[in-house]
């Protein structure tokens, strides 16, 4: 019985080893599998969700004027734009076309605005937009973002092309 044995575990090994792949392969795999499975980026989806989170905010800011008959949509696209843009589609088209993002891939543009999201989102959870002016919320944007986008320029290698 100790023969067989030593006759068939070598045997095992010998045929286990020839039909394994090497690390690269497998690798190799795994990441076309990855890059496959993934979800195209949708930036200007990002970029809405961002916005409209932003409205959820700066509606709320100390110093915000009402205006009768004036959107969230439009005072918040009028407002981040310096009275470019009156809505969000508008407004969105012309931040991913802008020179900011011109170099960026799809990847990083929708990363990036996941990050502005979650600033908004968290800044109206802590209660801050209620006890802040517009302009002091629109700037603690940028600071409140940087290793976030540090985060998705990482994530997506470069983030530009």
């Amino acid at each position: 019985m100790k023969s067989i044995l030593l006759f068939i575990l070598p045997f095992l090994f010998f045929c286990s080893h020839t039909n394994q792949k090497d690390y690269e392969d497998l690798y190799t795999e795994r990441v076309i599998l990855f890059e496959l499975l993934k979800k195209n980026p949708d930036p200007q989806t990002a970029c809405t969700s961002s916005t409209t989170s932003a409205a959820n905010c700066l509606k709320l800011a100390t110093d915000k004027v009402s205006y009768p008959g004036v959107s969230d949509e439009y005072y918040t696209s009028y407002l981040l734009s310096s009275g470019a843009q009156t809505n969000y589609s508008d407004y969105c088209s012309n931040v991913l076309s802008s020179s900011t993002y011109s170099k960026a891939t799809e990847s990083y543009k929708e990363c990036s605005f996941n990050c502005q999201k979650s600033y908004w989102d968290s800044t109206l959870s802590k209660g801050t937009c209620s006890v802040s002016n517009t302009s002091s919320l629109v700037s603690g944007l940028s600071g409140g973002i940087l290793t976030c986008l540090i985060n998705c320029s990482k994530a997506v290698n470069t983030g530009f092309q």
